[in-house]
């Protein structure tokens, strides 16, 4: 993470309203693959060493781990954990994604107008993660309080964020 490039250098962020704040969030992913014979013994590694009272369920997200299917998980900061090879993966891909964060009191009619999840408390609450799609392309959202993490792949970060940003503006 020392040589960090952004992907949304250029871009015209943060940008902050009286209703909205969206900003690019700089942060470690460690993608950790569980074998299925071992995932118990990795989920409970994964819940001590990220300091959880209990394992995560699939697509919920904690402190800085993200389960995001039943034998993969995110970890969102450095170092990577220290996990043995015979029960788990460990590969950095910090330079794969650009993130960004969306704040404020529109922040769930900015995402409602780019992704087709229902944001409602009900349908998706405190620590849900979803897979999705903005604009044909897969991202991945993650609900933290009233902050919302949008991931999206480095090559498409500049396009999808000029569309939040051109959103916004509107709201």
């Amino acid at each position: 993470m020392d040589n960090f490039v952004s992907a949304l250098a250029s871009m015209a962020l943060p940008f902050k309203s009286e209703r909205l704040h969206i900003r690019e969030v700089q942060c470690a992913n460690y993608l950790i693959s569980a074998w299925a014979a071992s995932l118990g013994e990795v989920q409970q590694q994964i819940a001590v060493q990220a300091g959880l009272d209990q394992p995560l369920a699939p697509n919920m997200g904690a402190g800085s781990v993200l389960r995001v299917e039943p034998l993969k998980y995110w970890w969102l900061q450095a170092p990577a954990p220290t996990l043995e090879p015979a029960a788990a993966t460990v590969l950095d891909q910090s330079h794969s994604k650009a993130v960004v964060i969306i704040e404020g009191e529109a922040s769930k009619d900015l995402l409602n107008r780019c992704i087709p999840i229902d944001l409602r408390d009900s349908a998706f609450n405190d620590g849900a993660l979803a897979s999705t799609v903005f604009h044909h392309v897969g991202v991945t959202v993650w609900r933290q309080a009233d902050v919302f993490w949008l991931f999206m792949p480095r090559t498409y970060a500049q396009f999808l964020t000029e569309s939040l940003l051109e959103i916004a503006q509107s709201l």
